[in-house]
């Protein structure tokens, strides 16, 4: 179902977390920066984060409920389960390495898997002309090096991405 979406060889070349500290560069989003494991563990456990990636989320599911139904019903379920696979299999030895050297909390693989799974939904149900794809921009804060880990000054979408 998902195995020859592009996105998934994207994730598998991530050097996660290469560049969390330095100076974030390149991006065409509002963000704030964070400069320490212990802040951007702080700023994934707010409320405000929690909600952001719920309604970037939503944002998807309430475009494919309206416009194609009958694909939502039949494939999100399998599609998720499929992309958790590969991400278990592909992803999280890697950040269970990290995680044993460098010391990040559990909630950072939470978050990556959360955004790796949206940003796959994102990208297979795109023959459907959805226009959510806040995930595929997280996923590229990834491919920087960089931790997206919260969200500020605003109810989502309005506001700012804050980054490790």
């Amino acid at each position: 179902m998902i195995e020859n979406l592009p996105v998934l060889r994207r994730i598998e070349r991530i050097d996660w977390f290469a560049e969390c500290g330095a100076e974030v560069k390149g991006l065409d989003i509002a963000f704030d920066t964070v400069r320490t494991w212990k802040q951007a563990e702080r700023s994934c456990k707010k409320r405000s984060w929690d909600n952001a990636q719920i309604e970037y989320r939503n944002q998807l599911t309430e475009y494919l409920f309206d416009n194609c139904r009958a694909r939502l019903n039949a494939e999100w379920n399998p599609a998720v389960r499929e992309a958790k696979a590969f991400l278990s299999e592909s992803v999280t030895p890697k950040l269970t390495a990290l995680q044993a050297s460098i010391g990040f909390p559990q909630a950072v693989i939470d978050g990556v898997h959360w955004d790796a799974v949206a940003a796959i939904m994102e990208a297979y149900y795109e023959f459907s002309g959805h226009d959510a794809w806040f995930a595929t921009k997280l996923l590229g804060i990834y491919e920087l090096g960089h931790f997206p880990c919260g969200w500020t000054c605003g109810v989502w979408p309005v506001g700012r991405l804050v980054i490790f």
